[in-house]
């Protein structure tokens, strides 16, 4: 009979795992199997020595309620003299002339982070008129 409890028991656990959106527990956190919708594209082009600002706050909650984070995914660099906030604002100076490509993670609470890769040119300023 106590075979059987056990088996109800994992059986109603189960269940309420699907039913919640989660695939297991851990220390009694559920890892989220629901992802932000997030895509990148190719940002504003900069100027070397000239302010840029740009965002890649693109990402998406279905609810529309969550804080979403934003940061650098581990290996991507952004061009020299720019830097990434965690609102997904990109501000600085450039220092040079290039294209970059980069991954920034989106995370917010609820929600399995996920992955969009953006481009930025850096162009030599145009000459003065």
């Amino acid at each position: 009979m106590k075979f059987f409890m056990k088996i109800i028991g994992i059986l109603y656990i189960s269940f309420l795992c699907i039913l919640c959106g989660c695939d297991t527990y851990s220390d009694n956190e559920p890892i989220y199997t629901v992802s932000l919708a997030y895509t990148g594209e190719e940002l504003p082009i900069g100027y070397v020595e000239r302010a840029y600002e740009g965002n890649v706050a693109t990402a998406a909650d279905p609810t529309g309620t969550s804080d979403i984070t934003y940061k650098l995914d581990k290996g991507s660099k952004l061009p020299k003299g720019l830097e990434l906030f965690e609102n997904g604002v990109i501000d600085g100076f450039p220092e040079e002339k290039t294209t970059k490509s980069f991954k920034v993670i989106a995370s917010a609470d609820g929600y399995s982070s996920t992955t969009a890769t953006f481009t930025i040119t850096i162009e030599d300023p145009p000459p003065y008129e």
